[in-house]
Protein backbone atom coordinates (compact mmCIF):
# COMPACT_ATOMS: atom_id res chain seq x y z
CA UNK A 1 0.00 0.00 0.00
CA UNK A 2 2.73 2.70 0.88
CA UNK A 3 4.18 1.55 -2.49
CA UNK A 4 1.55 3.50 -3.96
CA UNK A 5 1.24 6.91 -1.88
CA UNK A 6 2.66 9.58 -3.76
CA UNK A 7 4.37 12.03 -1.34
CA UNK A 8 4.77 14.87 -5.03
CA UNK A 9 1.61 17.02 -4.77
CA UNK A 10 2.39 17.42 -0.86
CA UNK A 11 6.27 17.93 -1.34
CA UNK A 12 5.50 20.19 -4.04
CA UNK A 13 2.93 21.95 -1.92
CA UNK A 14 5.30 22.35 1.01
CA UNK A 15 8.48 23.98 -1.62
CA UNK A 16 5.54 26.35 -2.87
CA UNK A 17 5.02 27.74 0.46
CA UNK A 18 8.69 27.86 1.53
CA UNK A 19 9.12 29.64 -1.78
CA UNK A 20 6.57 32.25 -0.82
CA UNK A 21 7.56 32.80 2.32
CA UNK A 22 11.21 33.92 1.54
CA UNK A 23 9.71 36.00 -1.08
CA UNK A 24 7.72 37.76 1.43
CA UNK A 25 10.73 38.30 3.51
CA UNK A 26 13.01 39.12 0.71
CA UNK A 27 9.88 42.29 0.09
CA UNK A 28 9.96 43.04 3.89
CA UNK A 29 14.00 43.55 3.45
CA UNK A 30 13.76 45.30 0.76
CA UNK A 31 10.61 47.84 2.19
CA UNK A 32 12.72 48.17 5.44
CA UNK A 33 16.08 48.84 3.20
CA UNK A 34 13.87 51.88 1.17
CA UNK A 35 12.89 52.87 5.12
CA UNK A 36 16.12 53.11 6.40
CA UNK A 37 17.24 55.14 3.46
CA UNK A 38 14.62 57.60 3.40
CA UNK A 39 15.74 60.86 5.25
CA UNK A 40 14.18 64.78 5.62
CA UNK A 41 16.41 67.68 3.81
CA UNK A 42 16.46 70.84 3.94
CA UNK A 43 15.21 72.10 0.49
CA UNK A 44 16.28 75.54 -1.07
CA UNK A 45 13.42 77.87 1.20
CA UNK A 46 14.57 76.25 4.36
CA UNK A 47 11.85 73.38 4.68
CA UNK A 48 12.67 69.84 5.58
CA UNK A 49 11.22 67.51 2.87
CA UNK A 50 10.96 64.33 2.18
CA UNK A 51 13.32 61.85 -0.06
CA UNK A 52 12.77 58.31 -0.79
CA UNK A 53 15.02 55.85 -1.44
CA UNK A 54 14.64 56.70 -6.00
CA UNK A 55 14.66 59.91 -5.75
CA UNK A 56 17.14 61.53 -7.81
CA UNK A 57 17.76 64.60 -5.01
CA UNK A 58 19.56 62.11 -2.55
CA UNK A 59 22.88 62.52 -1.50
CA UNK A 60 24.52 60.64 0.99
CA UNK A 61 27.07 63.23 0.82
CA UNK A 62 25.47 65.44 1.17
CA UNK A 63 23.13 64.31 3.88
CA UNK A 64 26.38 64.52 6.51
CA UNK A 65 27.36 68.02 5.66
CA UNK A 66 23.15 69.36 6.28
CA UNK A 67 23.10 67.28 9.31
CA UNK A 68 23.85 70.34 11.78
CA UNK A 69 21.38 72.65 8.96
CA UNK A 70 18.63 69.94 9.86
CA UNK A 71 19.18 70.97 13.68
CA UNK A 72 19.52 74.43 13.29
CA UNK A 73 16.45 73.94 11.09
CA UNK A 74 14.52 72.15 13.14
CA UNK A 75 14.67 73.77 16.31
CA UNK A 76 13.02 76.70 15.24
CA UNK A 77 9.13 77.12 14.34
CA UNK A 78 7.90 75.67 11.05
CA UNK A 79 8.36 78.50 8.48
CA UNK A 80 6.00 81.51 8.45
CA UNK A 81 3.91 82.43 4.93
CA UNK A 82 3.88 86.31 5.79
CA UNK A 83 5.50 88.43 8.44
CA UNK A 84 2.65 89.61 10.91
CA UNK A 85 2.81 93.18 9.75
CA UNK A 86 1.71 91.39 6.13
CA UNK A 87 -1.05 89.12 7.58
CA UNK A 88 -2.68 92.39 9.25
CA UNK A 89 -2.12 94.26 5.43
CA UNK A 90 -3.56 90.79 4.00
CA UNK A 91 -6.85 90.78 7.24
CA UNK A 92 -7.85 94.74 6.43
CA UNK A 93 -7.65 94.23 2.77
CA UNK A 94 -10.58 92.15 3.51
CA UNK A 95 -12.04 94.04 6.08
CA UNK A 96 -11.08 91.76 8.94
CA UNK A 97 -9.69 92.72 12.18
CA UNK A 98 -7.71 90.07 14.87
CA UNK A 99 -9.31 92.29 17.70
CA UNK A 100 -12.89 91.98 16.41
CA UNK A 101 -15.01 89.72 18.19
CA UNK A 102 -15.88 87.84 14.53
CA UNK A 103 -12.40 86.07 15.23
CA UNK A 104 -13.28 84.43 19.31
CA UNK A 105 -16.67 83.65 17.73
CA UNK A 106 -15.88 81.80 14.53
CA UNK A 107 -13.29 79.84 17.06
CA UNK A 108 -15.89 78.96 19.40
CA UNK A 109 -18.54 77.85 16.68
CA UNK A 110 -15.75 75.86 14.89
CA UNK A 111 -14.77 73.90 17.99
CA UNK A 112 -18.06 73.57 19.44
CA UNK A 113 -19.51 72.21 16.00
CA UNK A 114 -17.06 71.18 13.50
CA UNK A 115 -13.80 70.32 14.96
CA UNK A 116 -15.04 66.37 15.35
CA UNK A 117 -14.56 66.37 11.69
CA UNK A 118 -11.64 67.60 11.13
CA UNK A 119 -9.07 65.76 13.41
CA UNK A 120 -6.36 66.59 11.57
CA UNK A 121 -5.89 70.10 13.59
CA UNK A 122 -5.30 68.90 17.37
CA UNK A 123 -6.94 72.08 19.47
CA UNK A 124 -4.71 72.78 22.37
CA UNK A 125 -1.63 72.90 20.88
CA UNK A 126 -3.62 75.27 17.93
CA UNK A 127 -5.26 77.27 20.63
CA UNK A 128 -2.34 77.48 23.23
CA UNK A 129 -0.13 78.85 19.98
CA UNK A 130 -2.75 81.59 19.23
CA UNK A 131 -3.33 82.40 22.84
CA UNK A 132 0.70 82.74 22.94
CA UNK A 133 3.70 83.97 21.48
CA UNK A 134 2.94 83.35 17.49
CA UNK A 135 6.31 84.40 16.80
CA UNK A 136 7.74 81.65 17.75
CA UNK A 137 4.74 78.94 17.09
CA UNK A 138 4.52 75.17 15.27
CA UNK A 139 0.97 74.74 15.08
CA UNK A 140 -0.49 78.26 14.26
CA UNK A 141 -0.30 80.70 10.97
CA UNK A 142 -2.66 83.42 10.00
CA UNK A 143 -3.52 81.41 7.10
CA UNK A 144 -4.80 78.39 9.39
CA UNK A 145 -6.55 80.79 11.51
CA UNK A 146 -8.34 82.47 9.15
CA UNK A 147 -9.22 79.19 7.29
CA UNK A 148 -10.74 78.20 10.57
CA UNK A 149 -12.53 80.69 10.93
CA UNK A 150 -14.12 80.94 7.21
CA UNK A 151 -15.25 76.95 8.11
CA UNK A 152 -16.36 78.81 11.96
CA UNK A 153 -18.77 81.37 10.96
CA UNK A 154 -20.55 79.12 9.05
CA UNK A 155 -22.19 77.90 11.88
CA UNK A 156 -22.97 81.52 13.40
CA UNK A 157 -26.31 81.61 14.80
CA UNK A 158 -26.08 85.57 13.58
CA UNK A 159 -26.42 86.26 10.27
CA UNK A 160 -23.22 88.91 9.75
CA UNK A 161 -20.48 86.92 11.24
CA UNK A 162 -22.40 83.94 8.65
CA UNK A 163 -21.74 86.24 5.13
CA UNK A 164 -18.40 87.48 7.06
CA UNK A 165 -17.28 83.67 6.06
CA UNK A 166 -16.38 84.64 2.70
CA UNK A 167 -14.08 87.20 3.53
CA UNK A 168 -12.05 84.78 5.83
CA UNK A 169 -12.06 82.27 3.11
CA UNK A 170 -10.70 84.90 0.55
CA UNK A 171 -7.97 85.99 3.16
CA UNK A 172 -6.97 82.34 3.31
CA UNK A 173 -6.75 81.20 -0.46
CA UNK A 174 -4.82 84.67 -0.86
CA UNK A 175 -2.09 83.56 1.78
CA UNK A 176 -1.33 79.79 0.89
CA UNK A 177 -1.51 80.28 -2.95
CA UNK A 178 0.98 82.74 -2.75
CA UNK A 179 2.99 81.52 0.12
CA UNK A 180 1.92 78.29 0.69
CA UNK A 181 3.14 75.80 -1.99
CA UNK A 182 7.06 77.45 -1.71
CA UNK A 183 6.69 76.82 2.05
CA UNK A 184 5.19 73.48 3.22
CA UNK A 185 4.46 73.10 6.64
CA UNK A 186 2.32 71.48 9.29
CA UNK A 187 -0.07 74.43 9.26
CA UNK A 188 0.18 74.63 5.22
CA UNK A 189 -1.52 71.28 5.16
CA UNK A 190 -4.41 71.83 7.40
CA UNK A 191 -4.92 75.14 5.43
CA UNK A 192 -5.45 73.70 1.91
CA UNK A 193 -7.26 70.82 3.92
CA UNK A 194 -9.95 73.39 5.50
CA UNK A 195 -10.31 75.27 2.55
CA UNK A 196 -11.54 71.83 0.54
CA UNK A 197 -14.27 71.09 2.84
CA UNK A 198 -15.27 74.62 2.65
CA UNK A 199 -15.18 74.54 -0.79
CA UNK A 200 -16.86 71.40 -1.40
CA UNK A 201 -19.65 72.42 1.66
CA UNK A 202 -20.36 75.40 -1.25
CA UNK A 203 -20.81 73.34 -4.35
CA UNK A 204 -17.73 73.97 -5.92
CA UNK A 205 -16.28 70.31 -5.83
CA UNK A 206 -13.47 70.50 -8.42
CA UNK A 207 -11.94 73.48 -6.49
CA UNK A 208 -12.00 71.29 -3.32
CA UNK A 209 -11.23 68.05 -4.57
CA UNK A 210 -8.21 70.42 -5.43
CA UNK A 211 -7.56 71.56 -2.75
CA UNK A 212 -7.23 68.41 -0.69
CA UNK A 213 -4.83 66.83 -3.53
CA UNK A 214 -2.63 69.43 -2.46
CA UNK A 215 -2.69 69.25 1.10
CA UNK A 216 -2.21 64.89 0.63
CA UNK A 217 0.42 65.31 -1.68
CA UNK A 218 1.97 67.98 1.18
CA UNK A 219 1.63 66.14 3.77
CA UNK A 220 3.83 63.09 2.19
CA UNK A 221 6.42 65.71 0.99
CA UNK A 222 7.12 66.31 4.49
CA UNK A 223 7.15 62.72 4.77
CA UNK A 224 4.13 62.29 7.42
CA UNK A 225 3.30 58.92 5.88
CA UNK A 226 5.76 57.72 8.09
CA UNK A 227 6.17 57.76 11.53
CA UNK A 228 7.29 60.77 13.40
CA UNK A 229 9.77 58.17 15.50
CA UNK A 230 11.57 58.08 12.11
CA UNK A 231 12.56 61.73 11.56
CA UNK A 232 13.67 62.13 15.42
CA UNK A 233 17.10 62.58 14.45
CA UNK A 234 16.49 64.26 11.82
CA UNK A 235 14.03 66.81 13.39
CA UNK A 236 14.75 68.38 16.35
CA UNK A 237 11.39 70.00 16.33
CA UNK A 238 10.15 66.65 17.65
CA UNK A 239 10.73 66.96 21.23
CA UNK A 240 7.96 65.67 23.25
CA UNK A 241 5.75 62.81 23.21
CA UNK A 242 2.69 65.77 22.22
CA UNK A 243 4.53 66.70 19.07
CA UNK A 244 4.87 62.98 18.11
CA UNK A 245 0.77 62.51 18.58
CA UNK A 246 -0.21 65.79 16.93
CA UNK A 247 2.00 64.63 13.77
CA UNK A 248 0.51 60.80 13.95
CA UNK A 249 -3.13 62.73 14.42
CA UNK A 250 -2.82 65.19 11.10
CA UNK A 251 -1.76 61.68 9.25
CA UNK A 252 -4.19 59.93 9.95
CA UNK A 253 -6.99 62.93 10.15
CA UNK A 254 -5.40 63.68 6.11
CA UNK A 255 -6.39 59.79 5.76
CA UNK A 256 -9.83 59.78 7.17
CA UNK A 257 -10.83 62.95 5.29
CA UNK A 258 -9.42 61.62 2.14
CA UNK A 259 -11.22 58.34 2.56
CA UNK A 260 -14.93 60.76 3.59
CA UNK A 261 -13.75 62.94 0.42
CA UNK A 262 -13.73 60.15 -2.40
CA UNK A 263 -16.86 58.78 -0.86
CA UNK A 264 -18.70 61.88 -0.93
CA UNK A 265 -17.49 62.70 -4.73
CA UNK A 266 -17.49 58.92 -5.66
CA UNK A 267 -13.74 59.20 -6.48
CA UNK A 268 -10.55 57.36 -5.99
CA UNK A 269 -8.36 57.69 -2.63
CA UNK A 270 -4.86 59.16 -2.67
CA UNK A 271 -4.13 58.25 0.83
CA UNK A 272 -3.79 53.86 0.91
CA UNK A 273 -3.33 52.19 4.28
CA UNK A 274 -0.91 49.83 2.90
CA UNK A 275 1.69 52.68 2.37
CA UNK A 276 1.36 54.05 6.19
CA UNK A 277 3.84 53.49 9.08
CA UNK A 278 2.46 55.33 11.25
CA UNK A 279 1.57 54.20 14.52
CA UNK A 280 -2.16 55.08 15.64
CA UNK A 281 -2.36 57.86 17.93
CA UNK A 282 -2.85 57.48 21.74
CA UNK A 283 -5.44 59.96 23.67
CA UNK A 284 -3.73 63.40 24.43
CA UNK A 285 -4.25 65.36 27.65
Amino acid sequence: MLRTVSFGDHLQAGGSRTAESAQKTQRTSEDEGRRNTAHLQVDLEGSLIYHGATSIYRANAYRLTTSNTLGAFSSQSSPKLVSESTFEHVAEHFGISLQDELVSDALLQFFKWQYPHFMFIYREAFLRDHFGERSNCKYWSSALLLSICALGTLMSPDKRHRQASEQFFSAAESILIVSGFTKPSIVTVQGFLCLAFYEIGRGNLSKGWGFSGIAFRMAQDLGFQRDPKHWISHDSSLVTEEDMEIRRRIFWGCYTSDKLISLILGRPVYLFYDDAEVETTERLP
